[in-house]
């Protein structure tokens, strides 16, 4: 089994799209180190999810399944097998256009974004995260994580 969590997910999240071998399992951990999310995660999920989705996620900031993650719609499909062929697959109908017509596409979302003030408040996370990396309390969880080491 494959897990991606923490900053994994909040890389993964910054994609288009996510598409998922069956059995991993993902998710936003960072709460459980008295943490949120800190490179723009938090943010770009809330935009790209439904709200309570994203939320849900979050705040319970435990490993979900593959099949949990589509049901969210944190990831769009999920494959069995090679991986290059579960790409493919998934991007086969998108891949006969013309990139122009992608391009045109992809831009409608970054200007949705833009006029969202999604930099703004990715900045606005990240500041959080740091006051929160420093203070006592997720100092203690990750005592309390080495220690069980």
């Amino acid at each position: 089994m494959e897990l991606l969590w923490g900053g994994g997910c909040e890389l993964a999240a910054a994609c288009d799209y996510r598409i998922a071998k069956a059995g991993i399992k993902a998710g936003f951990i960072q709460g459980t180190l008295a943490i949120t999310t800190g490179w723009g995660g938090g943010s770009i999920t809330m935009e790209k999810l439904l709200p309570a989705n994203a939320l849900k996620m979050m705040m319970e900031a435990r490993l979900y399944t593959s099949e949990e993650l589509k049901e969210l719609g944190f990831i769009h499909s999920v494959f069995k097998g090679d991986t290059i062929a579960g790409c493919l697959y998934f991007l086969e109908r998108m891949l006969r256009l013309e990139s122009e017509v992608l391009e045109a596409y992809k831009d409608l979302l970054v200007k949705k974004w833009a006029a969202a003030g999604l930099e703004e408040r990715i900045d606005q996370e990240v500041r959080r995260c740091s006051v929160l990396w420093e203070g006592e309390a997720h100092h203690n969880k990750v005592a309390s994580f080495l220690n069980k080491q």
